[in-house]
Order: structure tokens, then sequence, then C-alpha cells
């Protein structure tokens, strides 16, 4: 995927994509807005077509955690409506996402934040890695990666930089959930007030080496599975 995708230009702070609609990935959206942090990045939220209609949203409301004052973003569509083919999910060409500094991770993976809810998957609360943290390392930009206790710790030990000396990741331990997204939330903003958006690119420039690492270790983690799989694969012919 995303071959020859790497970006050397950073324009504004942040992006965030969430094609499916997740819990954890609308208490996150609407605790954005609240903070206002939309006006120094781009985001979507429920970009998958067929899921919810806007009154699908203020009718689960509660449960979901959005604000009625921000149920007009919900769903936010950036680069268009992914179809049931997800024929464009992969697509990044679209300058709002590869000219981000920050790519908000909002991982598939979570822990029940609702018992009665057909939102969540239950099976999918632990930590693995999905195409929307190798997107980050494809682009060059600095993960900030949301997913259950531990995801970035875990996503460390294989080797990758996620820039814990400008983005403050001490919300990965935290053991409530809920407070976790909050956490998460103020260290997108922390970085926001931290980086001035005319800094963005010398920063991007100065990390250069940094992200070409991380690129090069997720080739080489994508193309040494591949190869496994395929040598598994013949064995059993």
């Amino acid at each position: 995927l995303w071959r020859n995708s790497f970006s050397t230009v950073a324009k504004h702070h942040f992006v965030s994509l969430a094609r499916n609609p997740r819990i954890h990935r609308f208490r996150f959206t609407n605790a954005m807005l609240n903070e206002r942090l939309d006006q120094w990045g781009y985001f979507s939220i429920g970009s998958a077509s067929g899921f919810f209609s806007a009154d699908g949203y203020k009718n689960n409301q509660v449960e979901f955690g959005i604000d009625p004052q921000n149920l007009k973003h919900f769903p936010t569509y950036l680069d268009g409506s992914i179809d049931h083919q997800f024929k464009n999910q992969y697509n990044i060409n679209d300058l709002r996402i590869s000219h981000a500094l920050v790519n908000v991770v909002l991982e598939s993976n979570y822990e029940r934040l609702v018992e009665q809810s057909n939102l969540e998957d239950y099976t999918w609360r632990v930590p693995f890695i999905t195409e929307k943290t190798a997107k980050a390392f494809a682009l060059g930009q600095i993960p900030l990666i949301l997913g259950p206790r531990r995801q970035v710790a875990l996503t460390k030990e294989l080797g990758f930089d996620l820039f814990e000396d400008i983005i403050d990741v001490s919300y990965d331990s935290e053991l409530d959930p809920n407070l976790r997204i909050k956490l998460f939330t103020n260290s997108l903003k922390k970085f926001i007030d931290s980086n001035p958006v005319e800094t963005l690119q010398d920063l991007k420039t100065k990390l250069m080496p940094r992200f070409t690492k991380n690129h090069q270790l997720a080739q080489q983690f994508c193309y040494n599975t591949i190869t496994e799989e395929i040598k598994q694969t013949l064995k059993r012919l």
C-alpha cells in the first residue's frame, strides 16, 4: 500500500480519519471539537456509507458521547464517502491528509465503553496494528495512537519511533478507557499549543531521518510478513 506516498511537507498540525463508526472515535472527535482543535487540522468521522444518517447520531447521542452542539459534525467527510467495496478507503492523495505533521490514529480496537452497543466488536479489545497506524509510517508522520491500554508501548516494542520527546504518550498507561480518551485529546492540544503552525515545516525537516527509519521498518515488516505467508502457503500445497 501507498508506495511513493512519503511526504516531506507539513502545512497543518494533524489529520484524523475515522471511516467506521466506533464509540471511542465519536468520543475523541467530540472532545476535539469541544477544545476547538479542528481549526488546526482536518478530520472525518463516520465516512463509511450506509451506517448512520444524521438522525441516527441524534437518536444515539448519549450512548455515543456526542454533545448537542457537535451533532452537526456527525458524519463529516474529508475526501468523500467510503462505499461498501472500500474502493477508495486507501486513497491518500488528498493533501489535507499527506500535509499533516501528526496523524491522529483512532485504531479499530478499543475497550468496551457501553455495555449494550452494536457498534463495538467485543473481540477487538486487545492492542494490534492495522493500516491506520501503518498509514502514518508510510506518509512520514508522527503517529498519535488511540487504542487499548499499552497500544503505544507495544508498537514501540516493535522498534518504531513514536516521538515521545514531542508527543505526550502518558495516556497510554491509563486504565480508565474514558479518561484515556480525555488524556489523548489533551496530548494533541499540548502539541498544537507548543508548535505554532509556522514552525511545522522546520520540525518536519528536522525529524526527517526518524520518519525515514519508521518508513523503512514498516516496509521491512510488510515484506517479511508477506514472504513468510507465501512460504507457509507453499508448504501446504
